[in-house]
């Protein structure tokens, strides 16, 4: 029906449908997209340090390389990794606040503040209300869960020599 339509009329009426069109898609493909991130770091979290074995397993870009993190070799441990084992809580609420703490002790209190950088990447801003009110930002990366895991994000601070490490956190 619409070959029988003069040129310009069709190509107008093919723009116009592109137009409605393109809102949609953006929409369906934005639904995980910022919003999406913030609600899934909200939650009580434990974090320790990523062992740069566990690193590399993830980031390796074929399926052919190693399985397992004993197979990996020559991998430095990170700063991080070379300390005595640690846990950090984080407890992340959706009015803003945070509560953070270190081996169940040291507990610290503020808000937190989400910048999305992808789909599952952002910038977290924390501010520990303290007498300084002290402010540090963190690249955040979610992992969500695959079959039998929990969700999980990994946490470094913006501008951190890669050496230092990350943070791994799981869902409680």
């Amino acid at each position: 029906m619409l070959a029988h339509l003069p040129s310009k009329y069709y190509h107008s009426m093919q723009n116009r449908s592109l137009i409605f069109l393109l809102p949609s898609l953006l929409l369906i493909a934005g639904c995980d997209g910022p919003a999406g991130l913030k609600s899934s770091l909200v939650g009580d979290w434990v974090g320790r340090a990523e062992r740069a074995a566990e690193r590399t397993l993830r980031d390796w870009p074929s399926d052919e390389g190693p399985k397992t993190e004993q197979e990996v070799e020559g991998v430095l441990p990170t700063d991080l990794e070379k300390l005595p084992e640690f846990q950090v809580g984080l407890l992340i609420n959706r009015d803003g606040s945070v509560e953070m703490d270190l081996d169940k002790t040291d507990s610290m209190t503020g808000s937190w503040q989400l910048q999305p950088t992808e789909s599952n990447r952002g910038i977290l801003q924390i501010t520990v209300e303290n007498a300084d009110s002290e402010q540090r930002r963190f690249i955040v990366l979610y992992l969500p869960a695959e079959e039998g895991e929990k969700d999980r994000f990994l946490l470094s601070e913006q501008g951190a020599d890669p050496r230092y490490g990350r943070l791994l956190f799981e869902r409680r």
